[in-house]
């Protein structure tokens, strides 16, 4: 993937209650109350949507592989007919919800050392995931620079080495970090 495509990478937060549309019929199938991720393939793997009013409403799913851009404000689907129930979805027992099971999860190197907690994930126009974004994070990791237009202390996709129910694990050794300017250089100027 070349970086200038990497660089339409959007946080995973601005599709929250955004309205998912078939471009099939113009209709709104509902709004995203979750994202799914494969934690073994480390990609987006499903949508949650709720239907309904407070009284009745229905939480189900749609496959990532169903999405046809990831806009903006919205997220267009080709079909209609593409809202399943979790029950009904291969392998979506796997699948992990970035609300209430990645967001807060802590992140440690390979070597051992805790780097900080999930924070959000980046998604590409295609729904790969392109970097996760980390907070609370220990000082001696700050300024992580993933590159791609991502922002400061962003973990590229490919620096995970393992992502589990309770800790992700990534390897930062070729990961730049932004260098900080001295307070030596900063008097000189």
């Amino acid at each position: 993937m070349d970086e200038e495509y990497k660089s339409q990478a959007r946080p995973a937060r601005i599709y929250g209650n955004k309205p998912v549309i078939s471009m099939e019929s113009g209709r709104n199938l509902g709004n995203i109350n979750d994202i799914y991720i494969d934690p073994e393939k480390r990609k987006v793997s499903g949508l949650g949507i709720s239907r309904g009013n407070f009284l009745q409403k229905k939480n189900e799913i749609i496959t990532a592989d169903e999405v046809v851009v990831w806009g903006e404000d919205v997220v267009l689907l080709k079909r209609t007919d593409v809202i399943r129930d979790p029950k009904d979805v291969s392998d979506f027992e796997k699948w992990m919800p970035l609300g209430n099971k990645l967001k807060g999860q802590s992140v440690v190197t390979v070597d051992g050392s805790r780097v900080g907690e999930l924070d959000d994930i980046f998604i590409g126009p295609k729904g790969e995931v392109v970097g996760y974004q980390i907070t609370n994070i220990k000082p001696e990791y700050e300024n992580i620079e993933a590159g791609y237009g991502l922002p400061r202390n962003c973990i590229p996709a490919d620096s995970i080495t393992s992502m589990g129910t309770d800790v992700m694990i990534v390897d930062l050794k070729h990961v730049p970090r932004k260098e900080d300017v001295s307070v030596e250089e900063d008097v000189d100027r």
